[in-house]
């Protein structure tokens, strides 16, 4: 997997964005499909989602965002605060679920369509150059703004925790040896194969 995870990083150093988008977005279709072939393409993508990126996504309560986003200042809020951000919901203007990054997927890498649910867009964002503005999950306007280096770097991050989750499945490992490779013109690179 770490051929795709460093494409998209490598994208991202050479401000390729749109590349590193594509392959991020794309990255959970291959994840699912190696776990589970057979299952429906949507519902192993939103599954996949949900598993490895709800919590900095969407996240049900404002405990469990800050647990993500700023787990330090959890550590020195009184008791009878941190009781209240276990109940209190976040804020839906920021939330980018499962059913949303699945409609961003078919949108975007089939049409070139920057769309979430109900026809909400998303606004992918460079970074700041100067680093002190952060456009990620932020709401302007009704609309979703996401930082895209932010974004491709959680999704490469989630593949590197679900590597290691399927380590020792020996069907997933195969699935991952046939996926796709580029040779090098070296003829020790090239596979052998036998057309008949």
């Amino acid at each position: 997997m770490e051929r795709f995870t460093n494409s998209i990083n490598k994208s991202l150093e050479s401000k390729n964005w749109f590349a590193a988008l594509f392959m991020t977005l794309a990255l959970h279709d291959i994840c699912g499909a190696l776990e589970e072939p057979s299952r429906p393409v949507g519902e192993r993508y939103k599954d996949w989602f949900n598993r490895f990126l709800k919590s900095k996504y969407n996240p049900d309560t404002m405990y469990e965002s800050m647990m993500v986003s700023s787990p330090e200042t959890l550590e020195n809020l009184p008791e009878m605060v941190v009781e209240q951000l276990k109940i209190h919901p976040t804020m839906p203007a920021t939330a980018f679920s499962a059913e949303d990054c699945y409609r961003l997927r078919c949108k975007c890498l089939h049409q070139g369509l920057p769309e979430r649910m109900e026809n909400d867009r998303i606004h992918f964002t460079i970074p700041d150059p100067t680093g002190r503005m952060d456009f990620h999950r932020n709401s302007f306007n009704g609309v979703l703004q996401l930082s895209i280096d932010v974004f491709c770097t959680d999704v490469c991050n989630a593949v590197t925790e679900w590597s290691s989750e399927v380590r020792s499945n020996t069907d997933v490992q195969q699935r991952i040896e046939d996926l796709i490779k580029i040779y090098g013109l070296d003829a020790k690179e090239l596979p052998i194969v036998n057309y008949k």
